[in-house]
């Protein structure tokens, strides 16, 4: 069951899941699926993943199935790592309650789940580390001399584009931005900084790893998300800001500081040009990123994230 997703994202084709195309509709904050879809989505099946997100009414009536119509309801989400309080432990304690199990994005998921719920629950928490189904550089050119930084993601404002490419102009380096978003914003940025190259969307593996392939690492000075584990496939060391809070997604946890990538401070130009260059100048520090963000990755793929869930909901692999 999956809704149309934006034109920007390209389109997906497959013979191995059957998909039932569903409308959102909404009211206030709030979304709804027809009657009839959510029958025909829930009918056939015995074991159902959704994802956490209160505003969706199919969340609560899966969870009503599963105790009142045996049905197996697995929730998927980032364990509510963004949120403290009261509030957000009580939601996510009720969850727990009435599904069959919650299925973390990763450990730091899972870990601050635990901390806001009740230790007699976590036995109905499990991981299955948010990855993407990318066959791994087998080679590391990190450490070639290079003045380009991947870049790949959505081109608008949160994903902290101005600051890269100031940074990386006060350095003389190149950004290489695959992506699209709005229009406008894309223009303005191309105008500001001349000297990057804007590729538009970029689906093709092979197009992005020759794009990657001439950069010596990449770069998410926004709030990141999946965006880290792009980098990581392609042998790319990972630098990103350090408040895990404020990321889009808890796969920014998977980057570790003179591991696999190196940290600077959120929202500071100067913080960002320090680490580029201490990069710039340490061809064993860029070989050692580079090999830690493929060691990194090799383990995220390894087993694949559908033998996980297959294994959570008791399926044969």
């Amino acid at each position: 069951m999956a809704e149309q997703a934006s034109s920007s994202f390209g389109k997906v084709t497959t013979n191995k899941f059957n998909f039932l195309q569903i409308k959102w509709r909404r009211f206030l904050v709030f979304y709804f699926l027809s009657p009839f879809q959510l029958y025909k989505a829930l009918s056939n099946q015995d074991k159902i993943i959704h994802f956490v997100d209160y505003k969706y009414f199919s969340l609560w009536i899966c969870l009503f199935c599963n105790i009142f119509w045996r049905k197996k309801v697995y929730l998927h989400g980032h364990g509510g790592y963004k949120r403290q309080g009261v509030l957000s432990s009580l939601i996510h304690t009720i969850y727990l309650l009435f599904a069959s199990g919650y299925i973390c994005y990763c450990e730091y998921s899972a870990h601050h789940l635990k901390s806001i719920t009740s230790k007699l629950l976590h036995k109905k928490i499990s991981i299955v580390p948010n990855s993407l189904y990318l066959e791994p550089e087998t080679k590391i050119t990190s450490a070639a001399k290079t003045k380009n930084i991947f870049y790949i993601g959505r081109v608008r404002e949160r994903c902290g584009l101005e600051i890269l490419l100031k940074s990386a102009e006060q350095l003389g380096l190149v950004v290489e931005v695959l992506g699209t978003g709005d229009t406008n914003y894309k223009e303005k940025l191309k105008a500001s900084f001349p000297t990057a190259n804007f590729h538009g969307a970029v689906y093709e593996d092979k197009k992005q790893r020759q794009i990657a392939r001439k950069c010596f690492c990449g770069v998410y000075a926004g709030d990141a998300g999946l965006s880290v584990v792009h980098y990581m496939a392609f042998g790319l060391p990972v630098i990103i800001h350090g408040n895990m809070r404020m990321h889009m997604g808890p796969e920014p946890s998977y980057v570790i500081h003179k591991g696999n990538g190196l940290i600077f401070k959120r929202q500071n130009v100067d913080s960002l040009v320090h680490t580029l260059d201490e990069l710039i100048k340490n061809e064993h520090l860029r070989t050692t990123l580079a090999t830690g963000a493929l060691k990194t990755f090799n383990a995220l793929r390894d087993p694949p994230m559908h033998e996980s869930f297959l294994k959570i909901l008791g399926e044969k692999i």
